[in-house]
């Protein structure tokens, strides 16, 4: 018997507990690639046996692979599509698949998986890579290389500044909460040696730009922006976190919640009494008006921290009307006008008349409404329409909305499983006195 003759029997008596028949060793034989090592055939043969379903069978691991049910097909539906199967039909259909690999393939392979704009933002190739290393390394023949470490505002920042400066790449590096706090207590350790290849660093993280003014290499380049979180649009926005996982409540708009709506559910009011506080009375009971303020107040003050001429540049933002999607994600040309004051303070020329060539990457999210009656000086929508992220959506490539009813519904169903000693309520940072707010609707 050959060496790889012995290798293939011991594999199988090994990983399958049994001996390989002629016909099957023949087979094997026969099959090997003519330019493949004897150790590489091994390895392949091992991963090919260890996935194959009669070792799962005879294991028991992940035996349920081999057989479909109702929640797999429910579950790809969902993450896959951004829906449900919409009949029985689909759920008979599917049970006959094979395997599970099967039906994540079928759906993968279909023209609706295909169409959705959500995958083609995922596996699109890109105009400028997203790898930290690769963009850090790259050469480029300009003056300046600008690196963007921000939040969610941070890839549409990144594109204007590519964009409006003409350099070829501009990355970004999210920095969400973890990350950010990671970044801080270990001052920003696995970073630097990358960070030292930019010219220009910008955020909006005050605690991410101190970090970094104390480093002496990287002092000089790191630039402060103004983070844009403005909730007078929106001042009905909050989010609700579990007390329990430390994780934001999801609703129908994803984490961002209702006050009015969450403070009628912890109240045990009716959807119908919910529907009727969506009223200006309500909106001046609990405050709408002194949030829009002081909103305002806590945006100006950043152009003390930032030097941005953000007075002047918000009376030109109200000019044209709601300027923000959400309390925390702006429209493109707030940000544009961030960006090209930025580029202007470092004298680096700004293309002008381009922004329409960077996708609005928040367009894609949610868009909150502005209530009709809430304030006279603020334009509302027609009723109220609460715009879903895409990715929730089957038809990704048009905005999806639901109505007020549509919208209460979805909420009471997210916060059915939490009892109010088991949640708490904020505004952005800002902790909200929610026993008071139920307190005033009970009087209502």
């Amino acid at each position: 018997m050959t060496s790889i003759e012995k290798i293939i029997t011991a594999l199988y008596g090994t990983i399958l507990h049994r001996e390989i028949s002629d016909t099957e060793l023949g087979e094997r034989l026969l099959n090997i690639p003519a330019n493949m090592e004897v150790l590489d055939y091994a390895l392949h043969l091992t991963d090919e046996l260890l996935l194959s379903e009669e070792y799962q069978g005879k294991s028991g691991l992940n035996s349920s692979l081999f057989v479909v049910k109702d929640v797999d097909i429910f579950y790809a539906y969902k993450f896959l599509l951004g829906r449900l199967p919409e009949s029985e039909i689909i759920y008979s259909d599917k049970r006959n698949s094979p395997n599970i690999e099967h039906l994540l393939e079928t759906i993968v392979n279909s023209e609706e998986f295909k169409s959705n704009r959500i995958l083609k933002d995922t596996i699109a190739l890109r105009r400028k890579p997203h790898d930290f290393q690769s963009a850090s390394t790259s050469h480029e023949d300009h003056s300046k290389k600008i690196i963007v470490l921000s939040g969610c505002q941070a890839k549409t920042i990144a594109d204007l500044f590519q964009i409006k400066s003409c350099l070829t790449t501009v990355p970004h590096l999210f920095m969400g909460g973890a990350a950010l706090n990671h970044f801080v207590t270990t001052q920003g350790q696995a970073y630097l040696e990358n960070l030292k290849s930019f010219d220009l660093i910008y955020t909006q993280k005050k605690a991410l730009f101190d970090t970094l003014r104390n480093n002496d290499i990287l002092s000089d380049r790191v630039r402060l922006m103004p983070i844009v979180e403005y909730a007078a649009f929106q001042p009905d926005q909050i989010y609700v976190t579990s007390n329990i996982t430390h994780e934001r409540i999801v609703g129908p708009l994803g984490e961002y919640q209702s006050l009015i709506a969450a403070a009628a559910f912890y109240s045990g009011f009716s959807q119908a009494k919910c529907r009727s506080l969506f009223h200006p009375s309500v909106y001046d009971l609990i405050g709408f008006e002194e949030t829009a303020a002081a909103a305002r107040v806590d945006l100006l003050n950043q152009q003390n921290t930032t030097g941005y001429p953000l007075a002047s540049l918000i009376s030109l933002w109200d000019k044209k009307g709601k300027w923000m999607r959400s309390m925390n994600h702006p429209k493109k040309f707030v940000l544009s006008d961030l960006v090209t004051y930025a580029l202007e303070q470092e004298s680096i020329p700004v293309a002008r008349d381009i922004d329409q060539y960077v996708s609005d990457e928040l367009a894609s999210n949610v868009d909150w409404p502005v209530y009709p009656g809430l304030s006279a000086s603020t334009p509302s929508d027609i009723g109220f329409r609460f715009k879903l992220p895409n990715a929730l959506v089957p038809t990704a490539n048009a905005g999806v909305f639901l109505t007020l009813e549509e919208f209460i519904d979805a909420t009471y169903r997210s916060l059915a499983p939490y009892n109010l000693s088991d949640v708490h309520i904020k505004r952005l940072d800002r902790h909200i006195d929610f026993d008071s707010v139920i307190s005033k609707l009970a009087n209502i």
